[in-house]
């Protein structure tokens, strides 16, 4: 089955990584909207409008189902994708606060790290509610950090992280609600201090894939697009171990 992937940049890789791990026999396609990153710093309009393009470019080569793999664009632009494309299955990606809240001891203090669109967002907002009141969500909205990111500028962003994450130092958990952060799970462990769990969305969007793309078997594939025109096969081999910390966080930190 052929899949499609797309996020701003490559922050979607920390998904496309679980997904090649449960369902290796799929045809990936990943697109990177990098012209147009970070959404972050984007309208509601300009953001709907990226994510429609990229949607017309998956479909273009055949995706059968599509994985929205950035908390923004699933946010902001996944009604309208849906409504546009009745017949295509969507997978979004939102911050795992229910799990984080169910898991964790009541009253419980939880950092959200997410793009600043993200934690503004009414979406967000349907989220917590029900969690409100057994637990302490501290919201904590970056677009730097997504950027130092998308440029692989590993010393700025754990300084950023560390500016960010100083005042929590209390903090019992950790919600990743950028794709882009699992990137960068070492650097906020550190931040933190004390081993406290993650709770990254790889999982229940890779199990919510297989709901009606089970994998079959067979030999799988992955092409990786930049809408700039970049080459991304380099830069997505450079990123291996930083995936592979990512998927030891996950199984050791997260419940």
């Amino acid at each position: 089955m052929h899949i499609g992937v797309f996020d701003s940049g490559i922050g979607g890789w920390t998904i496309l990584y679980q997904l090649l791990q449960d369902m290796p026999g799929h045809e990936y396609i990943y697109l990177a909207d990098r012209s147009h990153a970070p959404y972050s710093e984007k309208s509601l309009a300009e953001i709907i409008s990226f994510s429609k393009e990229n949607v017309r470019f998956l479909l273009d080569f055949g995706c059968e189902a599509i994985v929205v793999a950035c908390n923004t664009a699933t946010v902001m632009a996944l009604g309208e994708l849906r409504r546009e494309w009745p017949k295509v299955p969507f997978v979004g990606t939102v911050p795992a606060v229910r799990p984080a809240s169910l898991l964790t001891p009541a009253h419980s203090t939880i950092v959200v790290l997410a793009t600043k669109n993200t934690v503004e967002s009414a979406a967000l907002q349907n989220l917590l509610q029900p969690y409100q009141f057994q637990t302490n969500f501290e919201l904590v909205g970056t677009t730097d950090l997504v950027r130092y990111i998308e440029a692989a500028d590993w010393q700025t962003a754990q300084r950023e992280v560390e500016s960010l994450l100083a005042p929590y130092a209390s903090a019992t958990g950790v919600v990743l609600g950028c794709t882009h952060f699992p990137l960068v799970a070492a650097e906020i462990q550190q931040a933190i201090g004390s081993p406290v769990p993650f709770f990254f969305p790889n999982e229940g969007v890779s199990n919510r894939l297989q709901t009606f793309a089970p994998d079959l078997g067979g030999q799988g594939s992955l092409q990786l697009f930049s809408s700039d025109g970049q080459k991304l096969e380099t830069l997505w081999q450079a990123l291996q171990p930083r995936l592979q910390i990512m998927a030891d966080f996950a199984t050791l930190h997260s419940r």
